[in-house]
């Protein structure tokens, strides 16, 4: 019987282990841990660079994907373009295992059929490009047990749908006089907040600070609780960059997400969050680098959304159909049947 050999993200290993694979009649699974609209146009990379070589030399136009539609100029990672001094993630790096894809038998993709149904359509019949592999949308994916951890019993105090989680990771190239705005307009905004904060990054405050803040919420430090938290019945918003993950832990909640990308695929995330109805994307505030957004911004938009009824009823349309998608019957677990069946066929 032959193995498989499963890949932890799809864009890190395909061009390395592609031929490996191959060598020894091993079928060649991978992991996508972004969303199925940012994988398509991933994987549209090499059609588009063999068609125009200088395509993100100074890019002043949209990108069109083929089945997906137009990706703006805005929306495409800083990095990919000429003019970056960290270009080399596109030509070395997403490039060559792009171009790797089509020797991978299949992609697991964190995502569900109603969540983004036009993108994986297209990627189902080939009008992205006729060469990529198959794929699974088994999402959302995700450990929603909050086991022994005891650091949410703050929340247990709070009336639902009061607290504004925020938690933008451990890895977001914030500024310090940013995150002062996010502390100033958290404080002002009118709601308890939660606030998801790495311990060295809480000197920038300072004791006195810190002190006032916590009287009108709660700080606390990274953990690898995100998806218990949101699914607390206090939580009335998540404000995160859009990391795919965080998303999908928000649509298994049903929790209203406020999005504010910062870099990478995370515009293009935003827009997917958008048009199923989990939340909002302020446009204007650019990525997280460009502009400094104020605190009373951030205050203001913060309390729109909590207020946001429609928002929060659509939110839990989303949280109904993840659920569903993952019962007996459910486009996720139908997938995962698929998957097994395909595995089996390649074995016999």
């Amino acid at each position: 019987m032959n193995q498989f050999l499963l890949l932890s993200q799809t864009f890190i290993l395909p061009s390395s282990l592609s031929q490996i694979a191959n060598n020894l009649s091993i079928p060649l699974y991978n992991i996508s841990t972004t969303s199925a609209k940012f994988y398509s146009t991933v994987a549209y990379l090499p059609v588009l660079l063999s068609k125009d070589p200088n395509t993100f030399k100074y890019c002043s136009g949209n990108l069109e994907i083929p089945g997906i539609g137009s990706v703006t100029n805005s929306s495409i990672p800083r990095s990919w373009l000429d003019d970056s001094p960290s270009n080399y993630v596109l030509k070395d790096y997403l490039l060559p295992n792009a171009r790797a894809l089509p020797q991978v038998t299949g992609v697991f993709l964190n995502t569900f059929d109603w969540f983004e149904p036009k993108t994986i359509a297209s990627l189902d019949d080939g009008r992205v490009t006729s060469s990529l592999p198959l794929v699974f949308p088994v999402g959302p994916v995700g450990n929603y047990n909050l086991g022994e951890d005891n650091q949410c019993s703050w929340l247990d105090e709070q009336p639902a749908e009061s607290v504004a989680y925020v938690n933008f990771g451990t890895r977001e190239p914030i500024s310090a006089q940013q995150l002062r705005e996010i502390g100033e307009g958290l404080e002002i905004c009118g709601y308890k907040f939660l606030w998801v904060l790495k311990e060295e990054l809480l000197e920038l405050f300072g004791n006195t600070v810190l002190v006032e803040m916590e009287k009108k919420g709660k700080i606390m430090k990274p953990g690898v609780y995100e998806a218990a938290i949101m699914d607390h019945p206090a939580i009335g918003l998540f404000v995160n960059q859009c990391e795919w993950d965080s998303v999908m832990n928000a649509a298994w909640s049903g929790v209203p997400l406020m999005a504010w990308p910062q870099h990478g695929d995370q515009k293009l995330n935003a827009e997917v969050v958008e048009k199923a109805g989990l939340g909002r994307w302020v446009e204007e505030w650019g990525w997280g680098e460009e502009n400094l957004v104020n605190g009373g911004e951030i205050a203001e938009v913060v309390k729109n959304l909590m207020g946001d009824v429609n928002m929060k009823v659509n939110a839990m349309k989303v949280r109904k159909q993840a659920r569903k998608a993952k019962e007996i019957g459910g486009s996720s677990e139908k997938r995962l049947r698929k998957f097994i069946k395909t595995l089996t066929a390649e074995q016999k």
